[in-house]
């Protein structure tokens, strides 16, 4: 169930981000008060695991405050939804394989000269490819 919820959350998110380079904070926020919701019924309550799970969507929503913004700041939201749903673990996953196939992506339009190395480039299509991935490993 969360898994669905997330992927579908990530789905709107990516299509947004796509369309518009950016994504709306209302939909990042319901992101993450139904990723929070799901992850209370999960854990029966509240634990501490629920503060991990949205560490690491904290720490890139930090370094988007810190880089001003040339990563964007609702990439930490979604990772933090992300989080909140599927736990720390798998979010962490997911956005590894989902900067993995963002370098690749990148490098491969780079190297066919479709686009320059300081060009921006919407991070959500791969994370949500990544949270499939681990989705269906699980």
């Amino acid at each position: 169930m969360a898994y669905f919820v997330a992927i579908i959350m990530l789905t709107i998110l990516t299509v947004e981000d796509i369309k518009e380079k950016e994504i709306s904070v209302t939909l990042a926020i319901l992101f993450i008060v139904s990723g929070l919701a799901l992850a209370l019924v999960r854990d029966n309550g509240f634990s501490v695991d629920i503060i991990y799970s949205i560490l690491p969507g904290v720490f890139l929503l930090a370094v988007s405050i810190i880089t001003n913004g040339k990563i964007g700041a609702g990439d930490g939201l979604a990772l933090i939804g992300l989080g909140a749903a599927i736990g720390a673990l798998g979010a962490i996953v997911a956005f590894v394989i989902g900067i993995l196939l963002a370098a690749g992506y990148g490098a491969a339009k780079m190297l066919r000269k479709k686009i320059r190395g300081t060009a921006a480039l919407p991070f959500l299509p791969f994370l949500l490819t990544g949270t499939i991935f681990v989705a269906v490993g699980t």
